[in-house]
């Protein structure tokens, strides 16, 4: 695809979270009775969501919402009675639903089949097959490759697991834990990364009726039934970043439905540019990022790792030299981020040198045109579209599709705000 602008100007209203909406469907499945889960995009993660918690047992129907790209979606809950088969759960490409719902299956059904494509085979399950094993639950896979047999009945009890390479594990074990027949304590062994997920897993199970009590890296689970709820998944701020991005290097962006008070991890995306010298500021429930001269910093992405691209953006074109720290967990993502972002970016003239757990980005005035492939990452495919306004001529994006994982209708909003995508 190739990817010409000279402006970004416009209002665009926000994509649901796909953090929120992976969560609610989940939450909904598990409760008896009918739930209502309002603004949902149908990205392929949250297709795949979906589909788990259908092949789990959950029956879910999709009508149309306020627009052609949101659907409202009514879920029967999954029937607790006895299953003799072990469920084939395909999770395509996604990282939440393989975690969220290894667990769950296990909770449910004391079995299960998981495939998946992409590169979803090489993210670590480390954490989850250490404990599994542990608790004898059989756990088949050939390294790196699918499928995954699990088999063994999920006990009650202590459960001790890192938080060093996802959240996603403990909330996995937040949702299946209170299906359990008693209390069970969930010990992160040591640092919690990404801790606001985790926040935002907890916030939805309480709107389903079920309390975790929390003690510092302890969590308190007792058995609780899933009480059925209408919910409704509020904006996402992952998405808003490269929104954000596109109004610092361009004229003027405003955003529509992001929850300034919101819980979620990536809200910090606000504060962080406006260190950098950006000029953001809510008008109304409008936040607008106008162009502005980025200086350089240094940002700790520990908490916040899927802003790391669009942050690595905004500093290719600051004032200076910028450093991104606390990011090995972006070596497990879609794509290796820290390797990715950074051939990207020196691709179209970026000066940046990788460490270890992140990077280090000398601003450059301008880039200049480039093929370059999204390697397959929705998030890398965001930034270089953002960034094309300060390409001097074009940028010729291969995989350009990737953005598909998480929203789909992004070249849409791309051409809405001034740019122009030629296939």
């Amino acid at each position: 695809m190739q990817i010409i602008t000279s402006k970004w100007r416009g209002t665009v209203a926000i994509p649901p979270s796909k953090s929120y909406a992976h969560r609610a469907i989940i939450a909904a499945a598990l409760a008896g009775g009918n739930s209502t889960i309002k603004h949902v995009a149908l990205s392929s993660d949250m297709q795949a969501t979906l589909h788990a918690m259908q092949t789990l047992g959950a029956k879910i129907t999709l009508s149309k919402g306020n627009t052609n790209t949101l659907y409202t979606l009514s879920v029967c809950g999954i029937s607790r009675k006895v299953h003799d088969d072990a469920p084939q759960i395909d999770c395509n490409e996604s990282g939440s639903t393989l975690r969220f719902t290894i667990p769950i299956a296990l909770a449910l059904r004391g079995a299960a089949t998981f495939r998946g494509a992409g590169r979803l085979a090489q993210r670590s399950l480390a954490p989850y097959q250490h404990l599994f094993t542990d608790k004898k639950i059989e756990w088949n896979q050939e390294c790196n490759q699918f499928p995954l047999h699990i088999q063994g009945t999920l006990k009650p009890g202590k459960f001790m697991i890192t938080g060093k390479i996802s959240s996603q594990f403990i909330s996995g074990l937040l949702f299946a834990l209170p299906l359990l027949t008693d209390k069970s304590t969930l010990i992160i062994t040591d640092t919690l990364e990404s801790r606001n997920y985790v926040a935002m897993t907890r916030d939805v199970l309480k709107h389903f009726g079920v309390y975790i009590e929390q003690s510092k890296n302890t969590y308190l689970v007792t058995p609780s039934a899933y009480r059925p709820k209408t919910y409704t998944v509020e904006g996402d701020w992952s998405q808003a970043a490269f929104l954000l991005l596109m109004g610092l290097l361009g004229e003027r962006v405003a955003i529509s439905g992001l929850n300034p008070m919101s819980i979620q991890g990536d809200r910090i995306i606000e504060s962080i540019f406006k260190s950098m010298g950006g000029t953001l500021y809510w008008e109304g429930p409008l936040l607008v990022a106008e162009k502005s001269s980025l200086k350089a910093t240094t940002v700790n992405v520990s908490q916040c790792p899927d802003l790391a691209p669009a942050i690595a953006g905004a500093m290719a074109l600051a004032e200076g030299r910028s450093v991104i720290t606390g990011g090995k967990r972006l070596r497990d993502k879609e794509s290796d981020r820290i390797t990715s972002v950074a051939e990207a970016l020196t691709s179209l003239g970026a000066k940046v040198s990788e460490t270890e757990d992140g990077m280090i980005i000398d601003g450059v005035p301008e880039l200049r045109s480039a093929r370059v492939s999204s390697m397959n990452d929705h998030r890398l495919a965001m930034m270089l579209s953002a960034l094309s306004v300060a390409v001097h001529g074009e940028i010729r994006l291969e995989q350009a599709e990737a953005v598909n994982k998480s929203w789909p209708e992004f070249y849409q909003i791309v051409n809405q705000l001034g740019g122009q995508c030629i296939e």
